[in-house]
């Protein structure tokens, strides 16, 4: 019998485990509590705002999961609308690029300009229009991940939080078990679906990807009426704002390039920088009259893990490390929108089926044997 073990209890590594459910021996172990880290930490958003059409072939594929899922009520959706805001001319005409390829696929966004954009909270003479998405919003993160799990454990799959993986055991070049703080799993198989925490499961067994860290700060702000905006992403290229209820908003910053990123460690607070808290209350007043007075009432960060590509590393590693050492890592910030293609993709790589996604998303796109220093 085959023993999988899932590092990470993450929005990847519950739906990777739901999506092993049927197999006989999985067991998913998690340093704090389910969906306590990044995932946590991110808006929750499918992701649409990508014009390659190999991105936007991955979010409609995730689409046919969590769509069911949605209209179910397994996993709330908050269909607040999505825009991708375009700042100037030279933005519009890349959004209508951007409208032309995911209508190719199935979406159907609408172009605003003008005016047209002040329906939806933005001051017209701040931007020049913007990619509308009526059907789009925000998925509850935490709703996925619980689902995932129950289901997992609903099969069998053994689920152990609060415990934290302290080494990867080998044997002739194959991995052969996990050690945790509590005790040692048996392991024909490990999946690396640590999140930021992927490149120290890494280091147990000397693999080294090009992974690397970008902050995620987000802040809460409030108002004292009622606030009616979508999802807005992109104002000045780099911020975003949602709704969260009637009368909150979080607001955020995209990830930066991969090379001004580097490696950090996810055990160490990192703080708020006072310049992201000016720059957003610059930005609220200057593009939203709705949060032009909102006051800032919470606030935290996570890391988000890059590539050089900005696509995930999925599949086994071949040249990399030791045999049945498989990843699921470097989600750049799209890991809740994606999760469930990851998990095809890792299924498919356990039960030897080969497909174009494997190849696509395998760590081999970057080189045999390419490691961190390589990639600077």
């Amino acid at each position: 019998m085959e023993s999988i073990v899932i590092v990470g209890g993450g929005i990847i590594g519950t739906n990777i485990a739901y999506a092993l459910r049927h197999h006989d021996d999985v067991t998913l172990i998690e340093k704090n509590t389910l969906g306590s880290g990044t995932t946590a930490a991110s808006m929750g958003r499918p992701s649409w705002d990508s014009a390659h059409p190999f991105n936007t072939y991955l979010q409609r594929e995730a689409w046919r999961t969590y769509g069911p899922l949605i209209e179910d009520g397994s996993v709330a959706f908050d269909r607040s609308g999505y825009m991708i805001v375009a700042n100037d001319d030279i933005q519009l005409e890349a959004i209508r690029a951007k409208a032309a390829t995911l209508t190719e696929y199935g979406f159907e966004p609408e172009i605003l300009e003008g005016r047209a954009v002040e329906p939806h909270g933005l001051d017209p003479s701040a931007v020049t229009g913007g990619l509308y998405f009526p059907e789009g919003g925000y998925i509850n993160q935490q709703d996925a991940v619980e689902y995932f799990a129950e289901g997992a454990r609903a099969e069998g799959v053994h689920i152990e939080t609060g415990t934290a993986v302290t080494d990867i055991q080998t044997e002739h070049g194959h991995v052969s078990g996990v050690e945790t703080t509590s005790e040692t799993y048996r392991a024909d198989i490990v999946v690396n679906a640590a999140g930021p925490w992927a490149p120290k499961i890494n280091d147990f067994v000397d693999v080294s990807l090009p992974l690397r860290h970008t902050t995620g700060p987000i802040l809460v702000l409030e108002t004292e009426s009622e606030l009616s905006i979508p999802y807005l992403s992109k104002l000045e290229g780099a911020f975003y704002f949602r709704p969260e209820g009637p009368s909150k908003a979080l607001a955020g910053r995209r990830w930066g390039r991969y090379d001004e990123a580097e490696r950090l460690d996810p055990d160490t607070a990192i703080e708020i920088p006072e310049s992201f808290r000016n720059d957003v209350s610059r930005i609220a007043k200057e593009y939203l009259p709705q949060l032009a007075d909102a006051a800032l009432i919470n606030e935290w960060i996570g890391l988000r893990t890059i590539t050089p590509d900005f696509n995930p590393i999925v599949g086994n590693l071949l040249t990399r490390g030791p045999d049945g050492l498989l990843v699921a890592c470097g989600m750049s910030g799209a890991g809740v929108g994606l999760a469930p293609v990851i998990s095809r993709v890792l299924v498919d790589t356990i039960d030897g089926v080969d497909s174009d996604l494997r190849r696509i998303l395998s760590a081999d796109r970057f080189g045999a044997g390419r490691t961190e220093t390589d990639a600077s």
